[in-house]
């Protein structure tokens, strides 16, 4: 057996080699795959089914290499753009299970092409997934399905599988753009419900204008803005609308210099009777709140000028002040809270590219002037929680779109630059690299190329777009990093003889929950921390030493079933259990959770042994790997087939019985048999699906694949190659 070890001795010094000195992120084929984008086909005819209009997955997953995390690449086209919206707006279901982005692709679906204003004629289609991949298709039957009429999609913070949206009449969905349609998703199709009628006869829209418990949305026509109540029946509560032009206290520099001034962008923050729109003016500097209706005439807010503290501003008031039109300290225009400027020129500082909590209390930013890196200001209390969080380097654009302690930043304006996505804890005391982004495609210009960071609900992912795996410049493909793995539940009791019941919840009585904040919801100061909301299961382990643990069961968390998430109240037990029959001896027990996405907990809970005793306590960070479980999940059988379009093969497998299995990874090479490794990975195929079409290999050469099974915990089947005999399962055309 000497050759044997010898041969893989040789096998891992050439994975180490490859690592070194492999292309970006060590994806050496799909790097080379680049220049057959512009010739190889692709398109609806060959990955779209004509009838479901379901698309064949386009996700691939790699380990980033300078920190180690997991990220997945979501979309795969020809170099077209699939892209996010902007900042600060989130692109995931309430439940984490669904996730949305728009993408220039001509679909069966619909009339997908569309006229910009400069006459050009472009294809866009407003694309839906499940989390874990499956299911990739256009939202055809919505108020509208094309992506650039309508970027932001009104996702429900609080009802799985709902979003929000005004019709349109783009792609022959004869819809009136004044009437809100309530959109709900499914697996294989969407159903729409009208549920307001706004009568203003011209286009309304919603943008960023969806409360965070789900209650409210602000609409817009022209230049007037109408409040509507979603939860928990549909109302529009000003039927006329209010004027958009307020004016504004000159003292701050921020006078409107007519009646058509815009924003130059706004959010709709806070709960239940706190609910504001905050807004920055157009060409200022300063963050404004202001009612969602008020005493003025027209039924909106009032400004007041008040200069003397405690400030009665009335129902609009500024919350963050910035500089404006030069102004400095010791000037007319300085902030009444405090004064920190930039000691050189006296210019006030002021958070840029924000990210405001989902409970409207905190925002973080690029403190622009002193500072020079991020700061967290408090909007309650107009005061610094930290004015300069370390980082690495200067990142630009911020996002808190979970419910969670942590915010994220995404890279500068620097098209040529490489870096990296970052998660921050909101009070300093964490600042995590998470990802590299890589710079952009040479000639890339475009602002929207940037990698503007969205969190999903529970901030486990960052959400990006990049144009490093792209031949040309400003298009762009569709990332989530891993930020951290799902938090287990709490173990609090095993009871039982023979039979054991293991009793486990989220902690959210305590001080110290075990979701992703300590902050109480919907009122920070009275209620609960909320449980996390992408969890989809639980999994029961099981050891008879602590040390070996064995999968034993899985079991529905329906969570949006047992908690209001927008009341914050708990709907019957807010715990969980499990029960058991092991047989005699003594036992550990310890409980992961699985998300939609497919991530699971990458370490145990606390650890009760069948005598109803804690023998280890809860994780200190619930968030880091432990490698608990080793075993490698089973490999399934494949077979390739020639394609008769040039560059295609057809890859079919067999899937194996293990449920265990989270996805399949799939290896490619023009030269020889591929090593399972990253530089020869071309996609990750969730399981439930058993084939796949790969329309970028090298037509000029032959083609050779491997298929492997990764599972829940990050293992993957073994393919240790024989130089005598391919291992069993392996096929090549």
């Amino acid at each position: 057996m000497k050759w044997q070890k010898h041969f893989l001795g040789i096998l891992i010094i050439f994975y180490c080699i490859g690592n070194a000195l492999g292309a970006p992120e060590n994806l050496d084929e799909l790097i080379a795959r680049k220049a057959r984008l512009a010739t190889n086909s692709w398109g609806k005819t060959y990955v779209e089914n004509p009838t479901t209009f379901v698309w064949q997955p386009e996700t691939m997953t790699y380990t980033d290499i300078e920190t180690g995390s997991e990220v997945w690449r979501i979309s795969s086209t020809n170099g077209i753009k699939n892209s996010l919206p902007d900042i600060s707006w989130a692109h995931w279901s309430a439940d984490g299970k669904r996730f949305s982005f728009g993408s220039h692709r001509d679909t069966s679906a619909n009339n997908s092409t569309y006229e910009t204003y400069d006459n050009s004629t472009y294809q866009g289609a407003v694309m839906m997934m499940r989390a874990d991949g499956r299911y990739l298709r256009p939202a055809d039957n919505a108020p509208f399905e094309v992506y650039v009429h309508a970027r932001y999609l009104h996702w429900s913070p609080v009802e799985p599988d709902v979003y929000y949206g005004f019709g349109r009449n783009y792609a022959g969905e004869n819809l009136s753009p004044d009437k809100l349609y309530k959109v709900t998703v499914s697996d294989t199709g969407i159903s729409k419900q009208l549920i307001l009628d706004f009568k203003t006869g011209s286009e309304t829209d919603l943008s960023k204008a969806i409360s965070a418990d789900g209650t409210k949305i602000l609409a817009k026509n022209g230049g007037k803005f109408y409040p509507a109540t979603l939860l928990p029946s549909p109302v529009i509560d000003d039927t006329d609308g209010w004027a958009a032009y307020r004016q504004l206290d000159d003292y701050w520099g921020n006078t409107p210099t007519d009646t058509n001034y815009g924003f130059h962008d706004g959010f709709l923050l806070g709960t239940g009777n706190n609910i504001q729109r905050y807004f920055i003016p157009e060409g200022f500097s300063s963050w404004w709140k202001v009612n969602l209706s008020g005493s003025a005439s027209d039924g909106g807010p009032v400004h007041i000028a008040d200069h003397t503290a405690p400030y009665n501003w009335g129902e609009i008031e500024p919350v963050l002040t910035g500089f404006a039109s030069g102004g400095k300290c010791g000037t007319s225009l300085r902030s009444p809270w405090n004064c920190d400027s930039d000691p050189a020129t006296g210019i006030e500082s002021y958070l840029s590219h924000p990210g405001f909590d989902r409970w409207g209390r905190y925002v973080a930013g690029v403190n622009s002037q002193q500072y020079k890196g991020h700061g967290v200001w408090d909007l309650q209390n107009h005061s610094w929680v930290d004015p300069n969080i370390p980082m690495v380097q200067y990142n630009w654009h911020n996002d808190w779109e979970a419910w969670s302690d942590y915010f994220a930043s995404s890279p500068s304006g620097d098209f040529a630059t490489s870096d990296n996505l970052y998660t921050h804890k909101y009070d300093g005391t964490d600042s995590i690299n998470i990802a590299s982004t890589h710079a952009r495609e040479s000639g890339s210009n475009d602002y929207n190329s940037l990698p503007r960071v969205t969190q999903s609900p529970d901030g486990t992912k960052l959400v990006y777009h990049s144009d490093f795996l792209y031949n040309t410049a400003n298009t762009w493909d569709v990332f989530y990093a891993v930020a951290y793995y799902p938090h287990p539940p709490e173990i609090t009791g095993v009871t039982g003889t023979e039979t054991y019941t293991i009793r486990f919840d989220w902690r959210t009585n305590q001080a110290l929950s075990r979701g992703y904040t300590n902050r109480g919801w919907p009122n920070e100061t009275i209620n609960d921390p909320p449980p996390p909301r992408e969890t989809k299961s639980f999994r029961l382990w099981r050891s008879t030493n602590q040390t070996t643990w064995t999968p034993i069961t899985i079991i529905d968390a329906n969570i949006f079933s047992r908690y209001n998430f927008r009341t914050g109240e708990w709907i019957g037990n807010n715990y969980w259990t499990f029960t058991d029959t092991p047989g005699t001896g003594i036992f550990y027990y310890a409980v992961t959770a699985v998300e939609h996405s497919g991530l699971e907990s990458r370490t145990l809970s606390n650890i009760f042994n069948t005598a109803g005793k804690q023998v280890a306590e809860y994780p200190h960070n619930p968030k880091t790997k432990s490698a608990f479980y080793l075993t490698l999940p089973k490999s399934p059988a494949f077979s390739v087939t020639k394609q008769t379009v040039p560059g295609q093969y057809r890859l079919t497998w067999t899937e194996p019985a293990d449920p265990m299995i989270r996805y399949y990874n799939i290896y490619y090479s023009n030269l020889a048999s591929p090593l399972p490794i990253q530089k020869n990975r071309i996609a990750s195929i969730p399981v439930g699906i058993n084939t796949y079409l790969d329309w970028l290999a090298d037509s000029s050469k032959e083609a050779f694949y491997f298929v492997s099974s990764v599972d829940f915990q990050g293992n993957e089947s073994p393919n240790i190659l024989s130089p005598l005999k391919a291992p069993e399962g392996f096929s090549v055309r």
